[in-house]
């Protein structure tokens, strides 16, 4: 036996309760195929094509993302205008401006990252402000959260949005300000996925986000598709996933079970939305909000068209995944499997809540009875948790303490599964790890180790990956990542700082921030 890559010289954390540490890994073709305490006996042993000397560096398995909006991440950053640093409504229309002198008359303006949180107007831009910067393109700003969206009247004119429709905001006068939410910003991403998505785009944004993927150590993503984003989307990513540098599980965002079968996936949804968000207004709460008496957001399901889906999603052996980010769409969902689960029952159907943010306590051990993977994204907390942030405004003192409970999941014995939910906030998994050690709430802070298994081990299990994914361990696939320090030994507010230096797919590099021998 000879091997094709052998890794040494540094600490290698694998993950594997039966050897936690080791001090080489052998690599053949895409496997692992030796895990040893002893680097020099193995380098004597046998013949190796190549070492990889890591001179002090850490290796992980490599991490895995559960909930990435993958397309979208590399439509924004292909075509997109960043928001995410305006502070001013101003500096938003200049940077629409910018763009609109860039490109040709009736191109379409994507902006992205938006946040009137951070605005110093604490507002949206009106569909006057937007056309007065780009009066001869269509505009379209999406709220960082993907739940609202402000429109120029172009866009507004092409949409056949008005004043009176569900979800369209108005000024006192009753007239339309170009802001949309919930099932009206729905309606108006999917027309314009219609528009904008191509053969050609898919192929494009695809690569690009796969890219950036690869940059922050990621080796798998959960690539949540279709739905909103048009039937080409997923149709490119099933025949031509293999030929990106990251793997992707794909998750067709329809309630189509027929379709989901014929396209060979045993699973279905992702994204499939029970309410909207926290910052759009739209999560749906039992009490109103606490900066917005008029709003206790919204269900877009009844009941019975809810667990009709759900069951028979689920008596066709697909695993469900669905977004449900207030305590009430939480309820609602729960109750959904619930019932499917007692009238058709099957063992290990590891049916997913995607964010799972604001549940009740009685939520959280019902997750846990039915066996639930929680699939959760802690740097939501990072840029939004805590009684001094957004969802502290929203929620009040009492109830921010129940938003993003992963320490109180893990402690029921819930699987609980890492995400960035990208393009909300980047896939960044070392940023999910530094807010799940940090977490503004301290009852729900975790260890380090147990933070990157949320990207590890247990993301693999969400995806029913665990006998080849999440660890360093003999037949698994050599899917690693390197960094430049060990995030359980240095000050927990350094973790998101961790330089990335290699990320490693099935014993390819495919990328790199420097040169080991």
């Amino acid at each position: 036996m000879y091997l094709d890559i052998l890794i040494t010289g540094g600490k290698i954390i694998t993950l594997d309760p039966n050897k936690p540490e080791a001090a080489a890994v052998g690599i053949k073709d895409d496997t692992i195929a030796l895990v040893e305490d002893s680097a020099q006996s193995l380098h004597e042993a046998m013949p190796v094509a190549k070492h990889i000397d890591l001179r002090g560096a850490v290796l992980l398995p490599g991490f895995i993302d559960t909930h990435v909006h993958l397309l979208n991440t590399g439509i924004y950053q292909l075509l997109g205008v960043d928001c995410t640093v305006a502070l001013t409504i101003t500096e938003v229309l200049e940077h629409i401006s910018k763009k609109a002198n860039a490109i040709h008359t009736g191109d379409w303006i994507l902006g992205y990252g938006f946040d009137h949180e951070k605005i110093k107007e604490r507002r949206y831009p009106t569909a006057n402000e937007l056309s007065e910067a780009a009066p001869y393109n269509p505009v379209f700003v999406q709220r960082r959260d993907g739940h609202s969206a402000a429109l120029n009247w172009e866009a507004m004119k092409l949409f056949k949005i008005s004043a009176g429709q569900p979800g369209v905001d108005t000024d006192e006068s009753g007239r339309a300000i170009g802001v949309v939410r919930g099932m009206a910003n729905t309606k108006v991403i999917e027309k314009l996925n219609r528009i904008l998505v191509t053969p050609s785009l898919c192929e494009r944004a695809y690569s690009t986000a796969a890219l950036e993927a690869l940059k922050v150590g990621l080796t798998t993503v959960h690539a949540l598709v279709g739905g909103k984003q048009t039937d080409l989307s997923t149709s490119w990513l099933i025949e031509n996933g293999l030929t990106l540098p990251v793997r992707t599980v794909v998750y067709d965002e329809t309630t189509d079970v027929d379709r989901v079968k014929a396209e060979g996936l045993n699973r279905i949804g992702g994204c499939l939305l029970i309410d909207g968000s926290v910052g759009s207004w739209t999560a749906a709460l039992y009490e109103p909000y606490s900066d917005n008496p008029s709003s206790s957001g919204v269900l877009y399901w009844d009941d019975d068209c809810l667990f009709q889906f759900i069951h028979k999603a689920h008596q066709e052996g697909l695993q469900v995944s669905m977004h449900a980010i207030g305590e009430r769409a939480i309820d609602q969902l729960l109750s959904a499997y619930e019932k499917a689960i007692k009238k058709s029952p099957r063992w290990d159907h590891r049916h997913r809540v995607e964010h799972f943010l604001f549940p009740t306590w009685e939520a959280v051990d019902k997750a846990a009875e039915l066996g639930l993977v929680l699939a959760m994204q802690p740097a939501f907390e990072y840029f939004w948790g805590g009684v001094g942030n957004m969802y502290g405004s929203r929620l009040g003192p009492e109830r921010v303490t129940r938003t993003k409970p992963i320490r109180t999941a893990l402690q029921k014995g819930i699987r609980v599964a890492g995400g960035s939910d990208s393009y909300v906030t980047p896939m960044w998994p070392l940023l999910g790890i530094h807010a799940t050690v940090n977490h503004p709430n301290d009852a729900q802070r975790i260890s380090v180790l147990q933070a990157i298994e949320l990207f590890t081990t247990n993301a693999a299990y969400a995806a029913f990956e665990e006998d080849k994914k999440g660890m360093i361990k003999r037949g698994y696939l050599a899917d690693f990542v390197i960094l430049a320090e060990d995030p359980r030994v240095i000050p927990s507010a350094k973790i998101k700082d961790i330089s990335v230096l290699m990320t490693i797919v099935g014993g390819k590099l495919v990328y790199s921030a420097c040169h080991f021998r």
